[in-house]
């Protein structure tokens, strides 16, 4: 069948966007070239600014192009069928099988992505921050559940074990990259759910 113009788009597009995410965590944004992330997607050199205004935009469209990523991961701490703890769980779950599945492919996928493009840009820092803020507050909304429900104590604040979770994840994940082996990741579930967040 014939693609339609609309969706060869979006492939070509998509295809620069991967060759853009490739590029940035194996070199860093600052250091990616156009061309060459052109010449990765197969995609003539005259095309980058028919699909983006500019690198900045490119680079703001990574960030929202991976996180499609973190689908599963989102959806976790929605599913009102299961306990807010267990919520909370498999939101990291998610996020530990996504690490382990991309993790030669692309190493600390987060960090890496995130944090190098956020200390170089203001436009990126915010767009960063806001994502942060939007986990960090889905966690802690979770946390208050599970306190109701009797799941962690009544003397804990749920704000600050919500980004001291957040905080101990992504600190967990670069020195898994660093090691090369998901232990650290093990220590986190081991002392965030057997020691953190109980009653």
């Amino acid at each position: 069948m014939r693609m339609t113009k609309q969706a060869l788009k979006k492939d070509t597009r998509d295809a620069i966007l991967e060759a853009g995410v490739k590029s940035v965590l194996e070199k860093g944004y600052h250091e990616c070239g156009l061309a060459e992330i052109l010449k990765e997607a197969a995609v003539p050199k005259g095309s980058f600014y028919y699909y983006f205004a500019s690198k900045e935009e490119f680079g703001l469209q990574i960030i929202e192009h991976w996180l499609e990523n973190f689908a599963e991961a989102e959806a976790s701490l929605g599913n009102e069928s299961l306990s807010p703890l267990t919520r909370v769980r498999q939101f990291f779950e998610a996020r530990c099988r996504l690490f382990n599945r991309l993790r030669r492919k692309h190493g600390a996928v987060v960090g890496t992505l995130y944090l190098e493009m956020a200390t170089h840009n203001e436009t990126f820092r915010l767009r960063v921050e806001k994502l942060l803020v939007a986990w960090q507050e889905r966690v802690t909304n979770c946390l208050v559940q599970a306190q109701q429900a009797g799941e962690i104590g009544a003397d804990k604040d749920p704000a600050a074990l919500a980004e001291f979770a957040l905080i101990s994840w992504e600190g967990a994940v670069q020195r898994a990259r660093t090691v090369q082996s998901i232990a650290p990741l093990d220590l986190f579930f081991m002392v965030i759910f057997g020691i953190v967040l109980v009653n």
